[in-house]
């Protein structure tokens, strides 16, 4: 009777632990997955063994006064921070402005001031970021096109580097912001269609903070 019942507690110990590994869906280095604005439900996954994110994002656009998309996120405090990142976008879609990448947030209000590195379908790769709540987005296109791209801020100072598929890097833009120490760094994806969803595969990420 006492060997059962113990047996028994084991067992349920067991099933406790094994639900509760389930309901904190790890996301690597990332503590949550968020879809921000008016968009499709989006999702985020995390394959340790090829060390590579997933995310699937809807959303209309990040730009204007708000944005709608999906948002794989960790909050920071640092006032220094490197974020990189290499990105597959899908060959087949047939919107150009469809994007992702690498992305420091305020808040997660959809109105919030942001900088991010964006890789658009079409190949181009922007430093794009609102300066204040509800301001409009503004953008520096990079001269460089690639895939691997990192985001780096120290202090006030905002940096955008792109690589070419031979792993040269390139320093293309920098902005001045304001920026508070208690942020959120992520990973973004949005298809610039609001009936629509876009995967994204991320691998190489790296978060270091100072």
């Amino acid at each position: 009777m006492s060997g059962l019942l113990v047996a028994l507690l084991l067992t349920n110990t067991l099933i406790q632990l094994r639900g509760a590994d389930k309901k904190k869906q790890p996301f690597g280095i990332f503590e949550q997955t968020t879809d921000i604005g008016q968009v499709r439900p989006g999702s985020s996954s995390y394959d340790p063994v090829k060390k590579r994110y997933t995310i699937t994002g809807g959303g209309a656009d990040i730009w204007g006064d708000g944005d709608d998309f999906h948002f794989l996120w960790r909050k920071v405090s640092a006032n220094g921070i490197t974020l990189t990142c290499t990105l597959e976008l899908p060959p087949e879609t047939d919107d150009p402005y469809s994007k992702a990448g690498l992305m420091l947030r305020e808040s997660l209000d959809r109105k919030a001031p942001f900088v991010a590195v964006l890789l658009h379908s079409n190949g181009t790769v922007a430093l794009q970021f609102r300066r204040e709540t509800g301001g409009q987005t503004e953008q520096m296109i990079s001269p460089t096109k690639g895939n691997h791209l990192i985001l780096e801020r120290k202090d006030r100072w905002l940096f955008m580097s792109v690589g070419s598929p031979e792993g040269d890097y390139v320093s293309d833009e920098y902005i001045v912001l304001g920026f508070p120490d208690s942020f959120y760094a992520g990973l973004a994806v949005c298809a610039h269609n609001r009936d629509r969803l876009l995967t994204a595969h991320f691998s190489d990420v790296i978060l270091d903070t100072e």
